[in-house]
Formats: C-alpha cells, sequence, structure tokens
C-alpha cells in the first residue's frame, strides 16, 4: 500500500479525496473523503453484470450448445462447442476473475470479459459513479465478442473466442437489432 495517499478527485461532486494504492487481485485502491475521512465503498460488480446479462435458455444443437442471453435489452445467441457431453450447468454465464478498474475524473472506469465454460462471449465496459459513500455500477454496457463479420440482414450466431482472441485489438460495431458487437 502507498503510505503517501494523492489528493483527487473522482466524483462528479468535485469533492476531494484521498487516494490509497495498493496491489490485490480485487481492487488497486482505497478512496476516502478528504473532509470525513470515510472510506468510499466499491460495490461489487457481480450484481452489476447480472442484472445487465441474463441467460434465457441453453440447449444442445448439433454437438454444440446454443445458449441464450438478453444484455441491454437485446438478445444475443452464442453457438458453443460442447466436449465431454453436454450439462446445461457448464454454461453459467459469469465475469472473468481479472476485471480492471481504473480511476477517472468522475468515477472509476471498470471492464470485464464474460465467459460461459472458458469460452469468451462478450465484455462489459462501464462506469462507477459516486452515490452516498458508495460507487454503483451506473451505464454498464455489454458487447459480444465476435472474429466473424455479418452481411445485411444476416441472423447474428456468435461463437465465442478464446481468451487470447478475445484480448487482440477490436473496434465496435452495432447489429441490425441493436447488437453491440466487438470485432478485430
Amino acid at each position: 500500500a502507498s503510505l503517501c495517499p494523492k489528493k483527487e478527485v473522482h466524483n462528479s461532486d468535485g469533492r476531494e479525496q484521498y487516494v490509497f494504492t495498493y496491489f490485490s487481485p480485487e481492487k488497486t485502491f482505497h478512496i476516502l473523503d478528504a473532509q470525513t475521512l470515510m472510506e468510499n465503498e466499491l460495490e461489487p460488480a457481480d450484481a452489476a453484470l447480472a442484472k445487465l446479462v441474463t441467460k434465457t435458455g441453453c440447449q444442445e444443437l448439433d454437438g454444440n450448445a446454443l445458449v441464450s442471453v438478453i444484455a441491454n435489452n437485446v438478445s444475443y445467441s452464442f453457438q458453443l462447442p460442447v466436449s465431454g457431453g453436454f450439462a446445461e450447468a457448464d454454461y453459467t454465464v459469469q465475469k472473468e476473475v481479472d476485471a480492471a478498474y481504473a480511476l477517472t475524473d468522475t468515477g472509476i472506469h471498470y471492464e470485464s470479459y464474460v465467459t460461459a465454460n472458458g469460452v469468451y462471449l462478450g465484455k462489459v465496459i462501464g462506469e462507477y459513479r459516486l452515490q452516498n459513500r458508495t460507487y454503483v455500477p451506473n451505464e454498464f454496457e455489454f458487447y459480444a465478442l465476435s472474429n466473424q463479420t455479418f452481411g445485411a440482414g444476416e441472423e447474428y450466431l456468435f461463437h465465442g473466442v478464446s481468451a487470447e482472441d478475445a484480448k487482440t485489438e477490436r473496434h465496435s460495431v452495432t447489429g441490425t437489432n441493436g447488437e453491440r458487437i466487438l470485432i478485430p
């Protein structure tokens, strides 16, 4: 941990804060209100992810798992490989362990990959905003990961990508039904 905090502002109110940085898998900083010296909490991203990305179905189809999710009120379908037999419980949608947090002028920037059975489905990008001493998720968005392009009017069936492919530089495009997609 840093014994010497930096006096900074990471909220939309402009209130000064003391930031102590340290190294940990969960969070890399502590933020204290400069006037009250009370720590600002960070609401876990798991709750926000559960509200943002909901698995609506999972079935075996031609030796693959067809996983359907709704994210940002948009439907996405993923065709994922099955190995060793199909079990719906293997295809739980969850955030990757290595989420990234970065301090911004108005809050905390958040990024995490979303996986199911080890396959990378998408990426969640968002901001935390300070409300009553707690940083809460605000404006979280889901982007499906794809290594393919789609023609006009084509139905989107995503195949997910490997960890290595997920972390290549990508740019966002919008599908015909409002799907947010990250492609190389």
